[in-house]
C-alpha cells in the first residue's frame, strides 16, 4: 500500500475560518434533533445545541409513539 500525499494547506492566517468570523449565530438558524427513543442520544444532542450556545433560541417539542 502506497502512502498518499496530501497538498499544502494554503498559506496565510490560520485564524477563524471567514464563515465564523460574525460568530455562531450567523452561521447556525436553526437546529432539528429527531430522537431515536433512547435517552442517552437524546441528551448527546441536547447537550450540542447548548455547547453552541443556542439555548437562548431552544424549543424542545416531544413526540412519543406508543406501541
Amino acid at each position: 500500500m502506497r502512502a498518499i500525499r496530501l497538498p499544502e494547506p494554503p498559506s496565510g492566517s490560520l485564524g477563524m475560518p471567514e464563515i465564523f468570523e460574525g460568530g455562531i449565530y450567523s452561521v447556525i438558524k436553526r437546529a432539528v434533533i429527531i430522537g431515536n427513543g433512547f435517552s442517552g442520544a437524546e441528551n448527546q444532542s441536547i447537550g450540542l445545541v447548548r455547547a453552541l450556545g443556542l439555548t437562548d433560541s431552544q424549543s424542545i417539542y416531544v413526540s412519543c409513539c406508543l406501541r
